[in-house]
């Protein structure tokens, strides 16, 4: 029973690794930036929904939760940051540094239990009529989930956003346009040379 329950969270696990992969490509594309400029901004957003979340229960509760809150998001924002560039270590060096296997271990933990504790919020607003309420703290803590799993995604380079990769191809595109050399229309007629010309004329009466 246990492999099974093993078996069925690594599956789980490993289709939610894909998801990142696939949101973290699509972010540098999109925009340019890495997935720890992604996560740091997820990590941001998440004191917002958990104390907004219970402020709306009680007031009170926002002078433990925003401490808490923003504090646990810097702690781990240091920590993504720490993780690029010991990534960029590594793979400058072709060795992992054990700083590196501890924090990805980190992200490997984080992800599930934030995922878990967002749902046990949305689980427990449901049970006692705080559905809201809750629903937003867990929508904080999903977004830490998620930026657990986002750094566990492969790294790639930052870039150009979209639009300045468009803008730049179309530069390239004009100049190109404009320096290629026009070709000569062939002409409709071959040239006579002028003793053909003369002997035409005057021999067309002939």
């Amino acid at each position: 029973m246990k492999k099974l329950i093993y078996s069925a969270y690594e599956k789980a696990d490993n289709a939610l690794v894909g998801l990142a992969n696939k949101g973290v490509k699509t972010w540098n594309w999109t925009t340019g930036k890495t997935k720890t400029d992604l996560a740091y901004l997820m990590q941001g957003a998440a004191p917002v929904f958990e104390c907004t979340g219970m402020g709306l229960i009680h007031p009170f509760f926002l002078f433990i939760q925003i401490p808490y809150s923003i504090s646990f998001s810097h702690e781990f924002q240091k920590k993504f940051k720490k993780q690029e560039e010991l990534e960029q270590v590594a793979s400058e060096k072709r060795a992992i540094p054990l700083e590196l296997t501890k924090i990805e271990e980190m992200n490997k933990k984080g992800g599930p239990v934030c995922f878990v504790g967002g749902g046990v919020d949305m689980a427990i607003g449901h049970m006692y009529e705080m559905n809201l309420e809750l629903s937003i703290v867990g929508t904080g803590l999903g977004l830490r989930g998620a930026s657990h799993y986002i750094m566990r995604a492969d790294p790639m380079p930052p870039r150009k956003n979209c639009l300045s990769r468009a803008k730049d191809k179309l530069v390239n595109l004009v100049k190109e346009t404009r320096w290629r050399p026009s070709l000569q229309p062939e002409p409709a007629f071959e040239p006579v040379l002028l003793r053909d010309r003369d002997y035409l004329l005057k021999h067309q009466n002939y």
